[in-house]
Parts: structure tokens; C-alpha cells; sequence
């Protein structure tokens, strides 16, 4: 059987929301306790990230209708850059209305630290798919 790379990328979109989920329900039935500072990166980014990901994974979702494959390889190579603005206008929503009080060092502080987060760990996300991608096309599961 062989999937359409198009349709391989379409299901690739839902690891950012999968993998956090399956890293903490696992440690939790397991009672991991030595693994969740491990998991912990991947549990924190669904709990900030979760929302603006969700907007812009269904956003990327929709743009890839009628485009190739390779066309969205491409693309997936910027998509963390791309999402980067809604997790800041997230982050904002979430600190209201302190961004224009006192604390608005403590905000760009705040935005800054989970910006590197996101970019870190959407890149990972991004080489994990294409290394899958890779692999699937050798094995012949991908037209």
C-alpha cells in the first residue's frame, strides 16, 4: 500500500499534538518519575503551544490542498518561523493586560524564552518528519 506524500504530510501535522500527549499519558500510567524532565519540554510546549499550533497546524492543513508534495516539503522547512507570530499573539492573550503595565520587560522576557522553545522543538518536529520521509520513500510506501 502507498500513501500520497501530500497525505503523509497532512498526517504529520497532528505530531506536535500526538507526541506531547503520548510522553505524558505513558509516564503517567508507567509511573515514569525518572523521565518526566524529559518529557517535561514536550508536555509544557502542548500546554503553551498547544492553542496557537492547533490555529496554524489547521491553517497549513487547508493551505495544502491542490499543492504537491514537494511544494510542501518546502514550505514545512519555514513553518516554525511561519507559526512563530501566533504564539506570541498567544502569549500576549495570556498575560493581558500586562504587557502595557510595568511588566512589559517580564512579557518580551517570557515571549523570548518560549519563542526558542518553539523554534527548537518545531524543528525537530520538521527533521522527524522528513527523516520518516525519507525512510518511507525507500521502503517504497509513498508515491
Amino acid at each position: 500500500m502507498t500513501v500520497r506524500t501530500t497525505t503523509f504530510y497532512r498526517w504529520t501535522l497532528i505530531l506536535p499534538l500526538v507526541i506531547p500527549i503520548l510522553a505524558g499519558v505513558t509516564i503517567w500510567i508507567l509511573q515514569l518519575e525518572s523521565f518526566v524532565l524529559i518529557a517535561a519540554p514536550l508536555i509544557l510546549s502542548l500546554s503553551y503551544g498547544g492553542v496557537p499550533y492547533v490555529i496554524g497546524g489547521l491553517a497549513l492543513f487547508l493551505w495544502m490542498r491542490g499543492k504537491r508534495g514537494s511544494e510542501i516539503g518546502r514550505i514545512s522547512y519555514w513553518a516554525p518561523v511561519l507559526l512563530l507570530p501566533l504564539l506570541w499573539l498567544w502569549m500576549i492573550a495570556l498575560t493581558w493586560p500586562e504587557p502595557v503595565r510595568q511588566e512589559f520587560r517580564l512579557v518580551v522576557s517570557m515571549i523570548t524564552y518560549f519563542s526558542a522553545w518553539w523554534l527548537g522543538l518545531g524543528y525537530a518536529y520538521v527533521a522527524l518528519i522528513h527523516i520518516a520521509r525519507f525512510a518511507a520513500e525507500e521502503l517504497g510506501w509513498l508515491s
